[in-house]
């Protein structure tokens, strides 16, 4: 399988990392927008990539610990309430 559509926004992504997931994305549309080395892995999208990927955070820990907790504050930082045009407005 091989990802042919662009990506939207990508609030799923968001929302996970607001419960301190880390997540694996496609390199497509918005995603590598959200995401980065910091927070999660953004990939070419391959059965074979999305296995290594996987593969790589369920081997090693401490990438994992890392990227959790990172994942939180980039979060909060870039897409919190605070960050939105309705909170500015009201």
């Amino acid at each position: 399988m091989v990802a042919t559509h662009e990506e939207g926004f990508g609030r799923v992504a968001v929302e996970a990392l607001l419960c301190q997931t880390p997540v694996i994305v496609s390199n497509r549309g918005q995603l590598p927008n959200i995401v980065n080395k910091n927070v999660g892995m953004v990939i070419d999208v391959t059965p074979k990539n999305i296995a290594d990927a996987i593969n790589k955070l369920y081997k090693n820990k401490e990438l994992l610990n890392k990227l959790k907790m990172n994942s939180r504050k980039l979060a909060v930082k870039k897409y919190s309430s605070i960050n939105s045009e309705v909170h500015n407005y009201q």
